[in-house]
């Protein structure tokens, strides 16, 4: 049966052959796609040395997942065959050297535009070495200190603006060790947050008298337990090389490749021991107090303490270093929270605490109201965000299946700006509350908790441009999108970096009144500081951003 068909197609075919006068008739084959290439040079950022054996890799940017990697030869020289048009994506890695994407700048890189006419090739791709802080915290016998906290700081830009942010956390292992490795060139300092392992706190007198004679610390003396003096210490938070208050802090300024050794000695001071009058309910569970810091005039950081509930109206304190600190104390009545409170405190000798202005402390929640479909893009995975403009503390409540969302902590009278997370391809059209609302901000204050309606669209314009130089594209520029009121709407703004073409694309643009800014060398720009912008703005391009409407621009950097 299989050579009887085999025969037949033969005799099939040739009579189809000749049908057609003789000619055998082929079908058009497909055309094939035009390729590139992209190819270049790893090199040291601080020598220009070729950097042989780093790793390249590229990656088509809208499916970073389907990557090419290869290793680059001895002098650093890598080369990408039969690449498609298209934009790609150029990371490099190496041993000693911070991880990165071809001209990086934060979260922003310069993504690589293959096809006709584009140049590709020769590119240079500077690795920077990275740098490290290790050390030893002892004790004040030299001892090592284990399961400390280590704190590292960092001064740079943040959410646009410059300031101290707390970059990473170690724990001291049991010689005392600590590291922070992969860290770019930069001003950085260390702290250290621990306790004496042989300390012994005096716990206050149950039956100590509430009252006594007030200190001008607002502080009256109460009468303590005894206990050995010796043991009865605490270690003040210290910051490399040997303050104890962040204003005293040493800068550890990092370049390219160091390796800085910051080593800390812990120095026992006489611990304080304070009583917290707690005026909760009858039925209340328990109460607890909490102890924190402000450094750096608005991080704050936890403060070894211990507490524990005195009969039914009173929260001692014990194991803290004198100092300034953020006082807060927790009632819970039948095992759910029930009431909170916050002051700044003065401490400076044992006591209980007087009667004095609590700060208050409201809490916020709130719905989303989405317009359009979202496919479950907002509900059970956005994310509200809210950072104090005067301290930066941030604040997340994650939105739930219904739309709603609540912060677990309770908030302080202040400015605060809002902002989505986790939710691309939506932003905050409105916000209606019993708060004070300008703009995306929100203003807190009074005692009444406060409800917030967010108004989520996903029905937004788009804004691509290319920027030139000389009439040529000018890569790794920074394109901001300013919107109208900027110190009140800094989630309206919108950021990329040029590809190597000069293109670049701004997203999810709420519609309103824009001005267009592209900035070479603006990296270290504050860019949401309105005054910082201000040099740029009379040139910038203002652009009428409406719904669903894609724009096209072209820019001349500044």
């Amino acid at each position: 049966m299989r050579l009887r068909a085999v025969f037949q197609g033969v005799v099939t075919g040739l009579a189809l052959t000749l049908a057609a006068g003789g000619q055998t008739a082929s079908p058009p084959s497909p055309r094939a796609p035009q390729v590139f290439r992209i190819s270049g040079n790893v090199v040291d950022a601080t020598t220009g040395g070729g950097l042989g054996g780093a790793r390249v890799s590229i990656a088509p940017v809208d499916n970073r997942d389907d990557a090419r990697t290869i290793e680059a030869d001895d002098n650093g020289r890598f080369l990408f065959e039969n690449v498609t048009a298209g934009k790609w994506a150029l990371n490099a890695e190496r041993r000693g050297y911070v991880s990165q994407a071809y001209e990086q700048h934060d979260q922003y890189s310069t993504s690589i535009v293959t096809g006709p006419g584009l140049d590709s090739e020769d590119l240079v791709f500077r690795l920077r070495p990275e740098s490290s802080i290790s050390g030893k915290v002892t004790d004040e016998y030299g001892e090592p200190v284990r399961d400390a906290r280590v704190m590292l700081f960092q001064f740079g830009l943040q959410n646009g603006q410059r300031a101290v942010f707390i970059r990473s956390n170690a724990i001291t292992n049991d010689l005392g060790g600590y590291r922070f490795s992969h860290l770019a060139a930069g001003r950085y300092y260390v702290g250290v947050s621990a306790a004496p392992w042989y300390a012994r706190h005096a716990v206050a007198d149950e039956n100590a008298g509430a009252a006594g004679d007030a200190s001008p610390t607002g502080v009256a003396h109460v009468m303590q337990q005894e206990s050995s003096p010796a043991l009865d210490v605490a270690y003040p938070l210290t910051f490399y090389p040997s303050a104890i208050s962040s204003d005293g802090a040493g800068p550890i300024a990092l370049s390219a490749g160091d390796r800085f050794t910051a080593d800390i000695a812990m120095r026992p001071v006489a611990a304080l021991h304070l009583r917290v009058p707690v005026n909760g309910p009858e039925s209340e569970d328990s109460s607890t107090a909490t102890v924190r810091q402000r450094v750096f005039n608005s991080i704050l950081v936890p403060v070894h303490a211990e507490s524990r509930k005195v009969g039914t109206d009173m929260v001692t304190i014990s194991g803290i270093p004198p100092g300034q600190y953020v006082l807060d104390v927790n009632t819970w009545t039948n095992s759910r929270p029930s009431a909170r409170s916050s002051r700044e405190i003065d401490a400076t000798s044992d006591g209980q605490l007087l009667p004095g202005p609590d700060q208050t402390l409201v809490p916020v929640r709130g719905v989303v109201k989405i317009e359009g479909e979202t496919d479950g893009a907002v509900a059970g995975r956005g994310i509200v965000q809210l950072r104090n403009r005067k301290t930066s503390a941030p604040y997340r409540a994650r939105i739930s299946a219904n739309g709603e969302f609540e912060f677990r902590q309770q908030f302080p009278a202040g400015d605060y700006n809002l902002d989505l997370a986790n939710v691309r391809g939506f932003t905050v059209k409105r916000i209606t509350s019993n708060a004070r609302v300008t703009g995306e901000t929100i203003r807190i204050s009074g005692k009444a908790p406060v409800n917030l309606t967010l108004e989520i669209t996903g029905v937004l314009g788009r804004v691509d441009g290319v920027v030139q130089h000389d009439g040529k594209p000018l890569a790794a520029v920074m394109v901001v999108l300013v919107p109208e009121d900027p110190a009140n709407n800094t989630g309206y703004f919108r950021r990329d970096q040029t590809d190597s073409d000069g293109s670049f694309t701004l997203s999810s643009v709420l519609p309103g009144k824009y001005t267009l800014l592209a900035i070479e060398n603006g990296w270290n720009l504050e860019w949401a500081d309105p005054e910082a912008l201000k040099p740029y703005m009379a040139s910038g391009e203002v652009i009428q951003v409406e719904a669903q409407r894609r724009y096209k621009v072209k820019l001349k950097a500044k």
